[in-house]
């Protein structure tokens, strides 16, 4: 008995040490790529670290301005030393950084001067890449997502001084997320082309001339909590776009609230609604939208204000021929006395 057990251990052992072995070769095979600072080997560009890199590497740029256009192919880590120093400066090129891949990491840079700061481009089998902790500005377009889907995270970004914050074409089930957005001189958010089932939670927007724009046939997205203030046209446009939820958000200062046009069912539900200049929610032939009474309106130029139709002209129908034709059996029947 005791020889079974002392062999059951000795096989425990075994097996235990082989998957901590494995475990530890998982992590020497990830590798660190230097980019700048002062480090023997160290690499002189970004796009030369990325180049040399595998899927799962890292590379880890240190303080500086690179003035680069930069291309990402492999599902990487790509890691900003400070994101107030570690500048990629696109130079006003098409793009700043373009991602062509999945599970692609980048965090702690200034990215600026680009057509589009950063782009997501291609089918929808592009997923779960994650920007976040960046500044975006100076750019055209400081994020725009083309035809990507998936889980796609962007978070904790500051954009601004672009001239629309971020694009969403084409791109479904994203999350955007606990960012500032702001001052840039379009949108802060902008759906556009059938971009469905995203989240926007949490943001800050403010000082764009829209804060947050759905357009064509935008549909089941959710917003939610975000502080949509001071804007200085609308703070959500949703435009021929349906059965989004807006939900939870401070909806305040800006010169319209809420702009419905030619958009049905959706649903807008405990938001607080104040200081808008001109209306908290609009209605443009938009029907069967939910505005439910745990809304919060306060001090706005008029709550809720609806395009009211156009009068409607009758033609002279029936009842006109009718009055005719009696005039005309009343002067016959003179006529035969």
């Amino acid at each position: 008995m005791k020889h079974k057990t002392l062999i059951s251990t000795l096989i425990f052992i075994l097996i235990t040490s082989v998957f901590v072995n494995i475990g530890s070769c998982e992590e020497t095979n990830e590798s660190i790529f230097y980019v700048g600072g002062t480090g023997n080997g160290n690499y002189s560009s970004i796009q030369e670290a990325i180049d040399f890199a595998h899927s799962g590497d890292i590379v880890f740029v240190y303080n500086g301005i690179y003035y680069e256009n930069l291309v990402i192919n492999k599902s990487i880590e790509i890691v900003g030393q400070n994101k107030d120093a570690t500048v990629i400066d696109g130079n006003d090129g098409l793009y700043t950084v373009i991602i062509n891949s999945s599970k692609v990491s980048i965090s702690g840079f200034t990215i600026q001067n680009g057509v589009i700061g950063l782009f997501i481009s291609g089918s929808n089998i592009l997923s779960k890449n994650t920007i976040q902790w960046n500044i975006l500005k100076d750019n055209i377009n400081g994020i725009y997502l083309q035809s990507s889907s998936y889980e796609n995270v962007i978070s904790k970004n500051m954009i601004n001084n672009n001239a629309e914050g971020i694009h969403l074409y084409n791109s479904s089930n994203n999350s955007v997320t606990n960012n500032t957005i702001e001052y840039n001189a379009a949108s802060g958010i902008i759906l556009w082309e059938t971009s469905d089932n995203n989240i926007i939670s949490g943001n800050n927007i403010t000082g764009n001339s829209r804060g947050i724009f759905l357009k064509r046939w935008s549909n089941n997205n959710i917003i939610s909590k975000n502080n949509i203030t001071n804007n200085d046209r609308i703070g959500i446009s949703i435009g021929y776009s349906f059965q989004n939820i807006i939900q939870s958000n401070v909806i305040s200062n800006n010169v319209q609230g809420i702009l419905m046009d030619s958009s049905n069912k959706n649903n807008i539900t405990g938001n607080l609604i104040e200081n808008n200049t001109r209306y908290g929610i609009y209605l443009s032939d938009s029907d069967d939208n939910i505005i439910s009474q745990d809304n919060y309106f306060l001090d706005n130029g008029q709550d809720i204000g609806e395009k009211s139709s156009p009068p409607k002209i009758k033609i002279p129908g029936f009842e006109i021929i009718l009055i005719f034709i009696a005039i005309w059996l009343v002067f016959l029947l003179k006529r035969k006395l």
